[in-house]
């Protein structure tokens, strides 16, 4: 992997888009497989990635293990972790604490603390 990633899109960055990056993402709008400390407006992490998102709108990942702070946190896939925003989406698993305003998860094995928490399934968890 590339220890560093800067992008304006997906399509304007350093490396290209399917290009893993492990070090650091700086990005406008930034879009890579990754195991990595990502700063930006959105930060998206495709495939298996891991880290740290800070975003300052979005956070988007196919499957992600760490931590994604932004008003908007959305997981495709599986989610080990914490996420904190005002609205969090895991769509399949989720391990770990979704902290916000609207939680949502679809197996949970954790804890959700917000005004509206839902979980299709909860295998353990409050």
């Amino acid at each position: 992997g590339k220890p560093l990633q800067l992008s304006l899109t997906p399509d304007i960055a350093i490396y290209d888009r399917t290009e893993r990056i492990e070090g650091l993402c700086l990005s406008i709008w930034g879009e890579n497989p990754q195991s990595a400390l990502a700063l930006g407006f959105v930060n998206g992490s495709t495939g298996r990635s891991a880290g740290f998102s800070l975003g300052l709108i979005l956070n988007y990942a196919d499957d992600y293990k760490g931590i994604q702070w932004a008003p908007i946190n959305y997981v495709k896939g599986d989610f080990l972790g914490w996420q904190s925003g005002f609205v969090n989406y895991t769509g399949g698993s989720m391990t770990g604490f979704q902290g916000g305003v609207v939680n949502y998860a679809g197996r949970l094995t954790g804890l959700q603390f917000g005004l509206v928490n839902y979980a299709a399934s909860a295998e353990t968890g409050l």
